[in-house]
């Protein structure tokens, strides 16, 4: 059953993020900015509690990562100089 799931899990995301997005750009154009934002942001989010929860490789998991203010303090400093 996961070597299946494993197959199609990234078709389904990719059709999870295409498919709102294509269908506002189609019906709705004047929201599309919005809904493809929305979208992303959702899956986005949904995606880091799916791995939160069940991450592919226990050490890739936030949790316990020593590393974790110093990549967040990297990507603030990062951003700020732009």
């Amino acid at each position: 059953m996961t070597r299946v799931l494993r197959r199609i899990l990234w078709p389904l995301c990719l059709a999870a993020n295409t498919a709102p997005i294509l269908a506002a750009a189609i019906w709705f154009p004047h929201l599309l900015s919005p809904v493809s934002a929305s979208v992303t942001v959702l899956l986005l989010l949904l995606l880091v509690i799916v791995e939160e929860g069940v991450p592919s490789r226990v050490d890739w998991s936030v949790r316990g990562d020593p590393e974790l203010l110093r990549d967040v303090g990297h990507t603030l400093h990062t951003l700020r100089s732009r």
